[in-house]
């Protein structure tokens, strides 16, 4: 049961108000969505509310924003143990109890949408089963990462609306298991491309609103498993572009070109 001051009225349930509400066929249902529905001022979802992650053995994916206190809410989230996507929106630092997300058994896809963790970000290394990890306009340090290998299973990276530093790039650059990367809005720091296009699994690059250093490194090689790049949102000069093309011209691989 869902009751109305567990804040179940803010998400997309109406005509309730104390009365409890079943929910039918809980032992089924695969996916929940348990976010504000628009702006107003509205009763927010509670961590007593999470408790009914308990009751739905079969729930593969969860799209939530964590109520306050963000530890207390973890917890209950860890208690779905056949979560496979978990999305996560704005909340604060995840750091202090980012292991509860490593305790997720089956956990393949992870989002953070407005999320903060800033704090130890090499928790993330422990998600053993994380095979998409799914960052926008999320505070993350992966810098935090050096000496650390990634998640082992990890091979799709979506970045979005990020800060990063050379540091940051840096441990990115190590992550040699990867074979898809997208890249959008980044900020901070250039693209480091030559070192980029160097991990040797990487089939896929799409980068969008990034400025890209296509001059360093000029000597690494490309990724022989590249088949797709799609620069076509960057703005670079005609030299600049002839450089990026340049490096993958052996490679039998899809090009969108960026813009001139």
């Amino acid at each position: 049961f869902f009751q109305a001051e567990d804040g179940i009225r803010d998400y997309k349930v109406t005509g309730v108000q104390t009365c409890a509400l079943p929910i039918w066929g809980a032992s089924t249902l695969t996916e929940l969505v348990l976010r504000p529905n628009g702006e107003e001022a509205r009763p927010r979802l509670t961590s007593r509310g999470l408790e009914v992650l308990q009751t739905l053995p079969r729930l593969r994916k969860l799209s939530v924003t964590l109520p306050t206190p963000v530890t207390e809410s973890l917890r209950k989230v860890e208690a779905a143990r056949s979560l496979e996507e978990l999305d996560l929106g704005a909340c604060t630092d995840l750091g202090p109890d980012a292991r509860c997300l490593t305790e997720l058994p089956t956990l393949r896809r992870l989002s953070l949408r407005g999320a903060t963790w800033r704090t130890q970000c090499a928790e993330l290394a422990a998600c053993q089963t994380l095979e998409h990890l799914h960052m926008h306009s999320t505070e993350f340090r992966f810098e935090q990462l050096r000496g650390l290998d990634p998640p082992p299973a990890l091979r799709e990276l979506s970045l979005y609306c990020l800060s990063f530093t050379d540091e940051d790039w840096a441990v990115l650059c190590t992550w040699r298991e990867l074979t898809s990367i997208t890249l959008n809005d980044i900020t901070g720091s250039r693209v480091p491309w030559s070192k980029l296009l160097a991990l040797p699994r990487l089939e896929r690059v799409v980068v969008d609103k990034c400025e890209i250093d296509v001059h360093s490194d000029w000597e690494v090689p490309v990724s022989s498993a590249l088949r797709e790049i799609n620069a076509a949102g960057l703005s670079l000069d005609e030299h600049e572009q002839e450089r990026m093309l340049f490096r993958v011209a052996h490679l039998p691989c899809e090009i969108g070109r960026a813009h001139v």
